[in-house]
């Protein structure tokens, strides 16, 4: 994953999730995501990292808010919010010019073991991300901001703590 963007269409209603990808030539990957799909995002990427935290046998249920919200922190501070996104010049939609509109996601693991993060359509067609802490934490950040954009009221704090910001994404309506 090189870039990853989310932004609020008030004509759609809907948070429209932009991905570009590393492949050669670069894709672009455009999915449109209703509220009602936005909290369900919200509460698989939030179990995820919950159970990604809990696999550790050394980590205690005590502790695990503790850790999670170590890693959030650090993932943060390592993800470059301020660059804006700019899909490279090559870059093929993968559905064409209209976004996919999200209908099933699922958190899997692939057959070599890592987790990856599916998002579909009613047909099947989507994308599938690897996924990883950093890429959650990030995912959160800009799906929390979206939503406030958007005036959903969908109250998307992760359960450990305040996620500062969520609430202040710029004026133009675009969050990277």
């Amino acid at each position: 994953m090189r870039q990853l963007n989310v932004s609020f269409d008030p004509m759609q209603d809907r948070l429209l999730l932009k991905m570009t990808a590393g492949a050669e030539p670069p894709v672009e990957f455009r999915l449109w995501l209703t509220r009602r799909l936005t909290r369900l995002l919200w509460r698989a990427l939030e179990h995820y990292l919950r159970n990604t935290v809990g696999r550790d046998p050394r980590i205690s249920a005590d502790n695990r808010d503790a850790i999670i919200h170590f890693q959030q922190q650090d993932a943060l501070a390592r993800s470059d919010f301020k660059t804006p996104y700019m899909p490279p010049a090559d870059a093929a939609p993968v559905f064409g010019a209209e976004p996919l509109l999200v209908s099933r996601i699922q958190i899997q693991q692939t057959p070599e073991g890592a987790d990856a993060l599916a998002l579909h359509d009613e047909g099947g067609r989507g994308a599938r991300l690897s996924l990883s802490a950093q890429l959650a934490h990030s995912l959160e950040k800009l799906v929390a901001e979206g939503a406030a954009r958007a005036e959903w009221d969908l109250g998307l704090m992760p359960a450990r703590g305040g996620l500062a910001g969520a609430a202040e994404a710029d004026k133009t309506g675009m969050v990277n």
